[in-house]
């Protein structure tokens, strides 16, 4: 039987009512993260995350009660989406699984997924760039929430297909690891010779590689086109009104963004008749207009992993590693490896974003002779703002930071209330409460940029 047909006929089992097995891993043909199940046998793991959503789902999926459903493993780092096509998870033509799956999520670009352990992370591939430094978050999605909404929604109201530049990952690839990475002794502590890696390389995949055979997953429940197909035929309207409510709150940070964005910009022009600063208009419009955005809760800023009940990964084995590491490598000063990460700030909360490694999702940063000047001049540009949304950047919401200097008369000059040095920022943010190690103040991270917090 030639394995063409293999594939063929497992595509028509998925689809059947029979199905692959359920509730079992699939044997050595399979790649082991591909799982089919019925409705049954994941209601209560549906419901712990999101009781609403699982009766919800009762009411829809009860009108298709033999519905096999694609239950996807992925490991950290790995892409679910990559920029708006979806990976099964082995992506492999000879897995008879993934094909199936490949073939039952051709409803759209981005297929209706669940998140039922694990996280995820959408973001704009920026291409790694050390001198630029940027990633380019978008949002994390936590186990009960959706992706592929909108495209469902499309499918659904016979909209054409959008083309999508985003991607999906496993975890959260948008990280910096705050340590000496630049110790070739330390990597080689911590690699053990299972790969090269230097510090102009991505830091995601350094901690991939020191987490190898790590237990940490991200797991997808994956609605097929059957289940979609459903909807269209006017099943399980309690749940299509719930993809409605998701989709209008997932957009309600773009809904009026033509109109203040307008208003931005008119009002930053006036301020530039009176100063010049270094990084000129554009880029100083997109970065108060991304800060805008932070403060709102409609984008990230990057937080420290354990101060996440779900930290996006293998950070705390990473984290352990890399301590270890460190005392292997003898290093004369051992630091407190800590793992930065986007998250969404809820009221209260602060996040970070550094002038030298941006999250920015626009303009690149033009070359600048010192990151040192920057702070100074958002606080000069932004003092003499007196509309509303300035009021959210400007102190105690805003606090500026610079790496601090190596020896006293490296101060170029004197700081204010609303800048000061890196290693005057508040501990507990980004410290491991228990830990008397020093942070690494000179990663690249710390070289400039600015503490904001989301009123309470």
């Amino acid at each position: 039987m030639s394995s063409v047909w293999l594939q063929v006929r497992c595509i028509m089992m998925a689809a059947s009512s029979g199905g692959p097995p359920v509730g079992t891993w699939r044997a050595a043909d399979a790649c082991h993260c591909v799982r089919w199940v019925k409705w049954p046998d994941v209601r209560d793991q549906v419901e712990t995350v999101s009781a609403d959503l699982a009766s919800n789902l009762d009411e829809f999926l009860s009108a298709v009660p033999n519905l096999s459903l694609p239950l996807l493993e992925y490991q950290y780092g790995d892409p679910i989406i990559e920029g708006g096509v979806f990976r099964p998870p082995c992506d492999s033509r000879g897995c008879r699984d993934c094909g199936a799956v490949h073939e039952l999520s051709a409803y759209s670009s981005v297929p209706l997924s669940l998140v039922l352990q694990g996280c995820a992370e959408i973001y704009l591939d920026c291409k790694w760039d050390f001198e630029d430094g940027r990633l380019s978050p978008l949002s994390v999605l936590n186990k009960g929430e959706m992706y592929g909404v909108f495209e469902t929604l499309d499918h659904l109201l016979g909209l054409p297909a959008r083309r999508i530049v985003w991607s999906v990952c496993s975890g959260i690839r948008s990280v910096w690891v705050i340590a000496p990475l630049g110790n070739t002794a330390l990597l080689a502590q911590l690699l053990q010779g299972r790969m090269r890696w230097n510090d102009h390389e991505p830091h995601w995949q350094l901690i991939k590689a020191a987490t190898a055979g790590t237990s940490w997953r991200t797991r997808v429940l994956l609605f097929p086109r059957e289940a979609i197909e459903a909807l269209n035929g006017g099943r399980g309207e309690n749940f299509r009104r719930a993809l409605l409510q998701v989709g209008w709150t997932q957009s309600a940070g773009h809904r009026h963004i033509a109109v203040e964005d307008a208003e931005l910009h008119e009002e930053l022009h006036r301020r530039f008749k009176h100063i010049s600063p270094v990084l000129g208009e554009l880029y100083h419009f997109a970065t108060i207009k991304h800060w805008i955005s932070v403060v709102r809760g409609d984008r990230p800023a990057f937080q420290a992993s354990h101060r996440f009940a779900e930290p996006g990964g293998p950070f705390d084995e990473f984290v352990q590693a890399l301590s270890a590491g460190q005392e292997r490598a003898k290093l004369k000063s051992l630091y407190q490896p800590v793992v930065l990460r986007p998250g969404l700030l809820r009221s209260g909360e602060s996040g970070y974003y550094s002038f030298r490694c941006p999250s920015l999702l626009g303009p690149r940063m033009p070359e600048v002779r010192t990151y040192a000047q920057l702070p100074f001049d958002f606080v000069d540009l932004l003092q003499g703002v007196q509309e509303h949304w300035a009021n959210s950047l400007k102190p105690p919401h805003v606090q500026y930071y610079l790496q601090p200097p190596r020896i006293s008369s490296d101060k170029i000059r004197v700081l204010n209330s609303s800048i000061s040095y890196a290693n005057q920022l508040p501990r507990q943010e980004l410290s491991p409460n228990g830990s008397s190690r020093e942070l690494y103040w000179s990663s690249p991270f710390f070289v400039s940029g600015v503490r904001l917090s989301r009123a309470a």
